[in-house]
């Protein structure tokens, strides 16, 4: 195979490096602290649009190849330019995750799959999964918008060659006018998809198309028009970039028109400064690795005074040396050896790299740095008694990764045994399956059935206007084996996770929902329990929730600014429970935060009782089976072994 002699561009051109240092910069800073840019985030479009127009410029000034030369020497290409230096940090992040997490499995699977350039389609699998672990703390969600490039990548060599771009004649046009109908497309599918804010329509290459794809169309266009007052475009892009508009996707409609504006007009002046050009020389290696560093310091420090200039610093001196140590001599050096030489040390890097994460994902690491702080983390979700049923694995059913199975109601569901007759029938969104702890110490502790399958984001019974065909399916094998006297609990988020606590503006329709439900039960003997609202925090990781020496945490909250958002939920429960005799209200805040605390904490005795900061894990669950048993009992559902 012969040398891959890549000829330097005559056009270079320092203000796309520029532009992509505005990029990069706005990205790190949303990413520090979103009220530094509250749109900085959209530097990664901006990256789309110049690398549709970087890939289709150096294509467009390369001779007329073959298919078979031309695929090869893209590649090429591509691999020295992106594997070498993605292989080394996904590496070193990968061993630092392992080191650092108490859990670092889901980040090194999304490590895995940016090696092989699907991250963003891990990525989405993982947001559709209620338990999956925050993004913030996942060590390689940055490498989303790599997996989208690179799968444009294995498009756009084939149109190039199909439409003759690198032939006389109309070829340019041709794949003007294929790339306008494809960014069309794209657009359309970015308008269907769900998920505008961090699901299908935010991750998908088919709805970011349309941004590369106007990158593409900028270096076709046949006139370069100087006169376009760029510099007033890049005024505008940062105005785009500094409002306080929320996260979405469609946001781009908006940074992506003047990013082609700036591109085509004169902008040299301001986006040349060397300083800026540097920055943007570096801009891949520095994308990279700011976001381990993120999440590295989030989920081993939390948030703290001067933390920005503290992760700042080995943003820069990392992206540093992988840009002049790694990226820069890989692919100055593999470009004077014959190209079998990249596809060599580009499959080579993968594969050791991911050699390193497939064994540190086998061999679990006993003494993690951030769960040093505990006396003890307990399991999330303890196993079904006697048949040790794995309720996340077995007993979540979403309809999308976590599917209903022939088996499922059965498995998550356990008869009544002793002097116990009766059976508790837990149904609900995530807050209903965080109770699992409580459900498991119920049957240990009185001998009453459970039955427990949670359906994540969909509360039972279904606020008017939603449905979920497999909800009904349970409900109705249920009513087949419900016996007079059973109860059906009831468990649901009340509150609204973001900004003031408040309750959620469905839990009014919901209640009536639920009263309508204890009126059907009601003639077959069966009553209902719905558990009112948790306490709510507010952290990222429960491993922030360190006991100081004055026994407190960063994580309590004030009890009395939680209970009058809660009062008011809790009093429209009672009221129905009034008007409905089968109906009942079991107040679980007042177990998990006693009144007589001015502060409500989600750590008893130096160990976690919430999974996250508004989900109880096994313990916190299982400490309110005494006051749930005692509930029971007071209202003569159940009568306690003598």
């Amino acid at each position: 195979m012969t040398p891959d002699r890549t000829p330097r561009s005559p056009a270079y051109r320092p203000d796309i490096d520029g532009l992509r240092a505005v990029a990069v910069v706005a990205v790190i800073l949303n990413h520090l602290d979103h009220r530094l840019l509250p749109g900085g985030y959209l530097g990664v479009d901006i990256f789309f649009v110049i690398s549709g127009f970087v890939i289709a410029t150096s294509l467009r000034q390369r001779p007329d190849e073959p298919l078979g030369k031309l695929l090869i020497g893209f590649f090429a290409r591509r691999f020295r330019r992106l594997v070498p230096a993605l292989a080394l940090c996904v590496a070193a992040s990968g061993l630092a995750v392992w080191l650092i997490a108490p859990n670092p499995r889901e980040s090194l699977e999304i490590g895995l799959a940016a090696l092989v350039g699907v991250s963003n389609i891990a990525l989405l699998w993982n947001a559709q999964d209620y338990f999956a672990t925050s993004a913030t703390l996942n060590f390689f969600t940055q490498t989303w918008s790599l997996g989208g490039e690179e799968q444009f990548y294995l498009l756009f060599p084939f149109l190039v060659w199909a439409t003759g771009l690198t032939r006389l004649g109309r070829g340019p046009a041709r794949l003007l006018a294929v790339c306008l109908v494809l960014s069309s497309v794209s657009i359309v599918a970015l308008l269907w998809l769900p998920g505008w804010d961090g699901g299908a329509a935010y991750f998908l290459v088919l709805s970011r198309f349309w941004e590369l794809g106007c990158g593409v169309m900028a270096a076709l266009l046949p006139v370069k028009w100087r006169r376009l007052p760029a510099w007033l475009a890049l005024v505008g892009m940062i105005g785009v970039m500094a409002l306080p508009l929320p996260p979405s996707v469609l946001v781009g409609l908006l940074i992506v028109p003047p990013t082609v504006v700036v591109i085509l007009g004169d902008a040299s002046k301001p986006l040349a400064w060397p300083g800026l050009v540097g920055v943007g020389r570096m801009s891949y290696s520095l994308y990279l690795w700011h976001w381990p560093i993120v999440s590295a310091s989030l989920l081993a420090f939390g948030r703290f005074h001067l933390d920005i200039p503290a992760r700042l610093a080995p943003m820069l001196l990392l992206g540093a040396a992988s840009y002049y140590w790694v990226e820069r001599p890989a692919r100055t050096r593999l470009s004077n050896l014959p190209r079998r030489w990249s596809f060599a040390v580009a499959f080579g890097s993968i594969g050791l790299t991911a050699g390193l994460l497939a064994g540190l994902n086998h061999w679990s690491n006993p003494i993690p740095l951030v769960a040093r702080t505990f006396a003890d983390v307990p399991a999330d979700y303890p196993p079904f008694p006697i048949t040790l049923v794995d309720h996340l694995n077995e007993c979540v059913v979403d309809g999308q990764s976590r599917v209903a199975k022939p088996t499922t109601f059965d498995r998550c569901t356990l008869p009544p045994y002793g002097a116990a007759t009766n059976t508790v029938w837990a149904m609900g969104d995530s807050h209903a399956g965080a109770l699992d702890g409580m459900m498991v110490a119920l049957y240990r502790r009185t001998g009453l059935g459970i039955h427990l399958i949670e359906t994540p984001g969909m509360p039972f019974p279904a606020p008017p206007g939603l449905d979920f065909p497999d909800r009904d399916a349970f409900f109705a094998t249920t009513l087949t084996r419900i016996k007079p006297g059973d109860i059906v609990l009831l468990a649901r988020l009340f509150m609204m996770r973001e900004g003031a606590v408040r309750p959620m503006p469905d839990v009014g329709p919901w209640i009536a929902e639920v009263e309508a439900l204890a009126r059907r039960l009601s003639a077959l003997g069966v009553h209902v329990v719905v558990a009112g609202p948790p306490p709510l925090f507010h952290f990222d990781t429960i491993f922030h929730c360190a006991l100081r020496p004055d026994g407190t945490t960063p994580c309590d909250v004030d009890r009395a600014a939680l209970a009058a958002a809660i009062d008011p939920v809790m009093a429209a429960l009672e009221a129905a429970a009034r008007r409905q005799p089968n109906l009942h209200v079991f107040d679980d805040f007042t177990p998990l935060c006693p009144p007589e605390r001015r502060t409500c904490s989600p750590i008893k005795d130096d160990i976690p009782q919430f999974r996250d900061a508004d989900h109880l894990n096994g313990a916190g669950a299982g400490s309110l089976a005494p006051s749930f048993a005692a509930f029971l009992t007071r209202l003569g559902l159940f009568q306690p072994k003598p």
